[in-house]
């Protein structure tokens, strides 16, 4: 008799939630004020799946068995590389279905930009393979159905000890008045790389009048710079600064020399347009500077 209350209970209780879902279209769990579609007062978990033991080669259209989960631990060899070039939905009806890969091995995993193939191929940023070398590093995808592909949503890289990192920062004060694009003294690296893509970040702060912009190069001054990776200096107060680009992957040749630096120029060279680079000058009363910037390569 007991077990026939719970039941028509937990019937009641399912009836409830899909009536006031399908009345109101929102749901609330642990809060009877929802204020979205669902809204939960509480952690969310998403559930592991069976760990993908993954060889040394590229793997297309990997399937996630007939019931899939949201997270994937990736097995195998402790030595060598591997490629994913595809992952398999839920249905074909999928939008936002989201899939974690976490790589608990030491080999490169490299996930494979395919913009053309099938509907199960991934899009990677700035159009490129996204290449993750490591133990524990991990990649978050997110299915889009009006791309019919999967999108990078995040992603981890692991910097072992075999990384080589380069760093320079600009010391001197400098500033740009014109339209024309212009290297910025100290933010230059030249080295080999050992590996393809680089990951490249630069970050400066100062102040200017009117717009500015930021972009990566490996040429001269006059020739276009790497693309996707020019950035408008975004405005904070009092006539500040600050731009920055984090972790973008370049790829390169490897074994062959290169020189990677931050150009800039001014958007609208009128009178009174100026942007500044002041780290040695500029200090607030704290003896704190509003002026700086940096470059970073991991190889």
């Amino acid at each position: 008799m007991k077990l026939y209350f719970t039941l028509q209970k937990s019937f009641l209780l399912l009836f409830s939630v899909l009536f006031i879902s399908q009345a109101v279209a929102q749901v609330g769990i642990g809060t009877e004020t929802p204020t979205t579609t669902l809204d939960i007062n509480g952690a969310l978990s998403l559930r592991e799946g069976s760990s993908l033991n993954l060889n040394n080669s590229t793997h297309i259209d990997i399937s996630l068995g007939s019931t899939q989960y949201s997270q994937y631990l990736i097995t195998g060899p402790d030595n060598g590389a591997f490629s994913i070039d595809g992952i398999s939905r839920i249905n074909s009806a999928a939008d936002g279905q989201i899939v974690r890969l976490i790589n608990t091995t030491n080999r490169k995993m490299t996930i494979v930009h395919n913009s053309s193939g099938n509907a199960s191929k991934i899009i990677c940023p700035s159009n490129t393979n996204l290449v993750l070398g490591g133990k524990n590093t991990s990649v978050t995808l997110q299915y889009s159905k009006a791309l019919s592909k999967w999108t990078v949503l995040s992603y981890a890289l692991s910097l072992s000890a075999s990384n080589n990192k380069y760093t320079v920062f600009g010391s001197t004060n400098v500033q740009k008045d014109d339209e024309g694009w212009e290297n910025i003294q100290g933010l230059s690296i030249t080295f080999t790389p050992t590996q393809s893509p680089i990951y490249v970040t630069y970050n400066l702060y100062g102040e200017h009048k009117g717009e500015a912009r930021f972009r990566l190069s490996s040429a001269t001054p006059n020739l276009p710079g790497i693309p996707y990776t020019q950035m408008r200096a975004s405005r904070i107060n009092d006539g500040y600064y600050h731009v920055s680009l984090p972790m973008f992957p370049v790829e390169v040749v490897v074994g062959e020399p290169i020189t990677i630096r931050v150009q800039w120029r001014v958007d609208e060279s009128n009178s009174g347009s100026v942007i500044e680079n002041n780290p040695k000058s500029l200090l607030n009363p704290n003896g704190v500077t509003y002026h700086g910037r940096y470059l970073t390569i991991i190889d």
